[in-house]
């Protein structure tokens, strides 16, 4: 039963613990969330200080003065005794808090991995690799038979042929005649090749002065039979669409033909201006051969000649232009310096890998004209130039197209290395593999592999390794340190100090309750002597009856207290409770120190977590924020994205590469600046904090990445795809590429399948991202609440 939702557009992700889709939350920096301008359909919050209170309270004294300052032993008079004024207030603080259970080491979650990415693919494949996974399940499947089910069948002969060894006629004045080319037969021909440019196919006078010239090289190569395409193509095998067009299948088989022919020669037709001066012919040449080669469907014609010259057939002028192959790219093609690789490929000079040949033969292909016939002409074109080629359909796009050919052919897993890239504009057309960091295709080693091509433009990736971003918030981070007796001790100390601070207080308010208590008593058993102090006793002189009455209550307490302390001691509980409130307080002058021993020192082990917010802050408030002080545990990545910046290091012998802030770097401090007001689509700057490797990377994209898959290598580093969730459609967009450290990759949990779109998110109909409700959402739980307020938390 299908469900149907009406509502604003909005972004989602796959919880790690549930498993649904949960509105998108993310932490942003204040600059941005005060900014109502900037657009997104992604709900915002603001960023909250999650460390622990005793990390905070222990590193407050010290948080005037500069880390490196308190390294480095530059602390000043004025900075010290600030400290001293501080630490007062701080020691007590601490010793209260203490008493009350926190989440100061973190947790160790999911067997010290990442957080996983629950999705997977159930649908079916446009086309699968395999034939078991097809959408139209098969009673009868030939194992034995290729994966990309329907080929087109190479054809090793002409279906047809033109003979000139008729007797001319009237109706015939070339002596040509078009046959079939039955099998068996032995026939050298010669293919003539033309644009339509040139030789329209409605124009019958046209058409009978290419045949005239075909027949005339024919005749001069000394051969009998001739092949082109106005006559020679087999229209039994035509396939009308719905929309009238007709699909030829011999045209996608015509590089078999050029592979076949003796010769190849190039026909070109009248100039298209009436100037026929005898000084411009040269250059009318000139032009009509550049035409005749900007015409996609002629570039394989060249490549697949055989010979190393080939032979220019002009209009009205007896003589062909011969031209030499290998400069046949200089005179005829703009793109001499790339398709001048394909020649020299072909003629054996200068062998291409099987990337390097489909790469190079594509950006020839695109920089070409073309009709729009079907969107995949391009990639049909290539298919000429490879082994296998599946069978033509008109309903692929033009990546499709190209898809389902590298699918059957070895082109040395050139999708799954596609997927990898950095596109180095975000509009950038999938033909165009430039990347970002600068690497080319061979560059990448992928780890995953292509299990289908889905609709929509996109692929179905198997093997992946992923991991979930958290953007709601920050967490504790568990870490592991080394134990060692200093440590151990002022884990009991502190923790004992606290109870030894209530435990005085409950010893001191006893024995004082005991004290009021015999008081009490004593006054209780003096009660009945109370009325004689009115009363003068003769001989008792000066006294008087009430320091009678005084020392007899005296005595009555001491003899009340001296039973008491049969039972109990008031002044022994007293003694202790003193001693128990001199270890607390004693304890709490040493607390600060104790809590930075305890918890600082070198990090051998962090539960990885992967946090996001969107903006930039520095990495002394990120470490603040998640880690409670600065000590330098978070680094900047050099190298994780195209906006990472470091410099050399020459304290170190041979140099070493130290990472520093992008926004050191005034163009990505603009893209920064840029980004606090940009549209819904355009590039936002989001920062990702990985606790496994700690470090810091920033990054452009046009919407936070809700994962990270690791797809491939590059560089001695891992190629982690973020993408974000199209949760209407199940389709993960590729976002931005990031590198990570090949150590993140065993902390990360396999992603069976995964339906990646390697094209721009784009939401038709969408003008203007609505002003997204605010979230409050605490560190410590998993829920959040909405907040009806605009203004910032």
């Amino acid at each position: 039963m299908l469900r149907f939702r009406e509502g604003v557009l909005d972004d989602r992700y796959i919880s790690p613990y549930n498993g649904r889709t949960e509105e998108l939350v993310v932490q942003t920096v204040d600059t941005i969330y005060n900014n109502s301008s900037s657009e997104g359909t992604w709900n915002r919050t603001f960023i909250r200080d999650i460390s622990p209170w005793h990390l905070r309270l222990a590193n407050w004294p010290e948080s005037h003065i500069p880390y490196i300052e308190r390294t480095e032993g530059q602390v000043t008079f004025w900075q010290n005794a600030f400290k001293a004024v501080k630490y007062v207030p701080a020691a007590i603080a601490l010793v209260a808090v203490i008493a009350f259970p926190g989440n100061v080491e973190g947790e160790v979650r999911n067997g010290g991995r990442y957080d996983a990415f629950p999705y997977k693919f159930h649908g079916y494949s446009k086309v699968a690799r395999n034939l078991l996974e097809e959408r139209i399940t098969r009673k009868r499947v030939n194992l034995g038979q290729k994966t990309q089910a329907i080929m087109t069948n190479r054809l090793l002969n002409p279906r047809k042929i033109c003979l000139i060894d008729m007797e001319p006629s009237p109706r015939n004045p070339d002596g040509v005649k078009t046959i079939d080319y039955e099998e068996g037969m032995a026939l050298p021909y010669l293919f003539a090749a033309y644009t339509a440019e040139q030789f329209p196919d409605w124009s019958d006078e046209h058409k009978e002065q290419m045949i005239r010239m075909a027949a005339k090289a024919t005749r001069d190569h000394g051969l009998a039979a001739f092949w082109i395409s106005s006559c020679c193509i087999d229209t039994s095998l035509d396939r009308r669409l719905a929309n009238g067009k007709v699909i030829q299948e011999d045209v996608y088989r015509i590089s078999d033909v050029i592979r076949g022919a003796e010769v190849t020669v190039i026909l070109l037709g009248p100039p298209s201006t009436g100037n026929t001066e005898a000084n411009n012919e040269e250059r009318r040449l000139g032009e009509r051969l550049r035409q005749w080669g900007s015409r996609l469907w002629t570039f394989p014609e060249v490549l697949l000649s055989t010979g190393d010259t080939i032979k220019v057939y002009n209009i009205g002028v007896p003589e062909p232009l011969i031209i030499h192959k290998n400069q046949f790219a200089s005179l005829v093609w703009p793109d001499k310096d790339v398709s001048r690789q394909l020649i020299d490929h072909h003629q054996g000079t200068l062998k291409l890998s099987r990337l390097e040949l489909v790469t190079i033969a594509l950006e020839c292909l695109f920089s070409r004209q073309h009709g729009t016939f079907l969107p995949g002409d391009h990639s049909y074109a290539l298919m000429g130039l490879l082994r296998l080629r599946p069978q033509v359909d008109e309903t692929d796009s033009g990546f499709q197209a190209f898809a389902r050919l590298s699918l059957a052919n070895d082109s040395d897993l050139l999708l799954e290395r596609l997927s990898c890239v950095l596109p180095y504009n975000p509009d950038q057309p999938w033909h165009t593999m430039d990347d970002a960091y600068g690497a080319s295709l061979w560059d990448i080693y992928p780890s995953c592999q292509i299990a289908g091509i889905g609709d929509d433009n996109t692929i179905i990736v198997d093997g992946a390794r992923g991991a979930n971003v958290r953007w709601k918030s920050f967490a504790s981070v568990h870490v592991l340190r080394r134990w060692s007796w200093k440590r151990l001790l002022f884990r009991m100390l502190l923790h004992t100090s606290s109870m030894a601070l209530l435990v005085g207080a409950i010893l001191l308010w006893i024995a004082d309750w005991i004290h009021m208590k015999e008081r009490k008593a004593a006054g209780t058993l003096m009660s009945p002597f109370s009325a004689l102090g009115d009363f003068e006793v003769p001989g008792f002189g000066d006294l008087g009856i009430h320091e009678v009455l005084k020392n007899l209550e005296n005595d009555a307490l001491d003899i009340i207290q001296d039973i008491v302390r049969i039972v109990v001691d008031a002044d022994v509980i007293k003694s202790f409770g003193v001693i128990f409130m001199i270890w607390a307080l004693s304890m709490a002058v040493f607390a600060p120190v104790a809590i930075r021993t305890l918890y600082g020192g070198k990090l051998w082990n962090t539960q990885p977590w992967l946090f996001g917010f969107e903006g930039y802050l520095s990495i002394t408030q990120i470490e603040h924020l998640i880690f409670g002080d600065e000590r330098n545990r978070l680094r900047w990545h050099p190298s994780g994205s195209p906006l990472s910046r470091h410099q050399v290091d020459d304290s170190w012998k041979g140099g070493h590469c130290e990472p520093v802030d992008p926004t050191t770097d005034p163009a990505v401090k603009t893209m920064v600046e840029a980004a606090k007001t940009s549209k819904l689509g355009d590039q936002k700057i989001f920062t990702l904090v990985d606790t496994n490797t700690m470090t810091v990377t920033m990054f452009q994209a046009a919407r936070p990445p809700v994962c990270f898959l690791l797809l491939g290598a590059e560089g001695g580093m891992q190629r982690a795809v973020g993408c974000s969730f199209d949760w209407t459609t199940g389709i993960l967009y590729r976002e931005t590429v990031l590198r990570m450290e090949t150590s993140c990759r065993d902390k990360m949990d396999l992603v069976s399948r995964a339906r990646i779109s390697l094209e721009k998110r784009r939401n038709p109909g969408v003008q203007q991202a609505p002003q997204r409700p605010r979230y409050k959402v605490t560190a410590s739980s998993e829920k959040f609440a909405r907040r009806t307020e605009t203004e910032s938390g």
